[in-house]
């Protein structure tokens, strides 16, 4: 068709609709929020979640800092300081994943092509199931109906800055083991997953995405202004190195610590204290991401003159952030009367092209 026929059919769209869709993108994120809280949110969670929130929302806190403030207070109120001791993988004829497996699952199509099948119904799941895809299919050998059933285990919801997806995968990959020999529940294996996702997130996406890309960029343009052929070359290695390092080392360490550290938890009846603790600190970042990243506002002018506020103002000087805190509930809310994701996102777009039309949502 050319660019000539696609802007044609752009300018045909009327605006309203255009800027409607980018309000109901902006609004989306909180309905990701939601589908992690339904994974991980419990009742004796919720104070940690609006901790998440007031620590971001008042104090200014970035999702990182609140990641690292409940990393602290998980091991403080478990007293986990001393779980360095606890051993890692040993070789053994039950283990039937290699360090081979592994790097190549950290850098297989699965891995590098996580944004590629990116859905807001269940968002990175096809991605995460064809990275392990090959190891399930060595761990489950000659029985098809287990590997047909852990395919479809792996295709639930899954979300996590990209670089951390291997490490869950070797975890993931040494319970699975464990799965296979009847040692632990089939169930278990999703429940350690949706519990790393908001930690690993927040950390990762505060360390690759507004750091480690920021400064990459800031490096390459300046190459670039200066005539420096090299700039370009550089942003992508000060980016990708660190990133694929991870990948690979991650997916090595995470099964270590599948097959090592967790085992030794559930022996000693440390899992559950594990768990928790991993808990708090995903509730606290949902609590967090919820103001950080949360776009959507509501502009409409209340009073005339220097007195004239927005509506938006209002609700940010009573609470910061306070929207998007309401939205997360109010998805949470109709996601548990299992309301289907694709139906919340049609509702949203069109919520959002009404509200771009009478101009009360930004």
């Amino acid at each position: 068709l050319g660019a000539d026929a696609i802007q044609g059919m752009l300018d045909f769209i009327p605006p309203f609709i255009i800027d409607g869709c980018g309000v109901a993108a902006n609004i989306l994120p909180a309905m990701g929020f939601a589908m992690l809280g339904r994974l991980v949110l419990t009742k004796q969670l919720v104070p940690f979640y609006f901790l998440g929130f007031l620590l971001c929302s008042y104090a200014n806190v970035p999702v990182l800092g609140v990641a690292l403030i409940a990393i602290i207070i998980g091991i403080d109120k478990f007293d986990l300081l001393g779980l360095g001791g606890m051993r890692t993988m040993t070789s053994s004829p039950e283990n039937k994943i290699t360090r081979s497996d592994l790097v190549k699952s950290a850098v297989n199509t699965g891995a590098l092509g996580m944004e590629f099948s990116w859905t807001y119904y269940k968002q990175m799941n096809i991605a995460f199931c064809l990275m392990v895809a090959n190891m399930l299919k060595k761990i489950y050998a000659g029985r098809p109906d287990d590997y047909a059933e852990a395919l479809h285990r792996h295709c639930a919801f899954f979300n996590i800055t990209v670089q951390f997806a291997p490490f869950v995968g070797g975890i993931a990959m040494a319970m699975e083991e464990k799965v296979a020999r009847g040692e632990i529940e089939p169930e278990s294996v999703n429940d350690v997953k949706a519990a790393l996702m908001g930690p690993l997130s927040g950390i990762g996406d505060s360390i690759f995405l507004s750091t480690l890309r920021v400064v990459a960029a800031a490096v390459g343009i300046s190459l670039c202004q200066a005539g420096n052929p090299f700039g370009p070359i550089a942003f992508l290695l000060i980016y990708n190195v660190p990133g694929f390092a991870l990948r690979i080392w991650g997916a090595v360490k995470g099964y270590e610590l599948g097959v090592g550290f967790l085992d030794e938890a559930q022996r000693t009846g440390l899992m559950q204290k594990i768990m928790t603790c991993v808990g708090i600190v995903g509730v606290m970042v949902v609590g967090a991401m919820c103001k950080d990243m949360f776009w959507a506002s509501i502009p409409v002018a209340i009073g005339s003159g220097e007195d004239a506020q927005t509506l938006q103002d209002i609700l940010d000087g009573i609470m910061p952030g306070m929207l998007g805190m309401i939205a997360f509930w109010l998805y949470y809310w109709l996601l548990s009367k299992k309301i289907n994701p694709m139906v919340l996102i049609v509702a949203t777009m069109a919520v959002g092209i009404v509200g771009a039309f009478f101009g009360v949502l930004a």
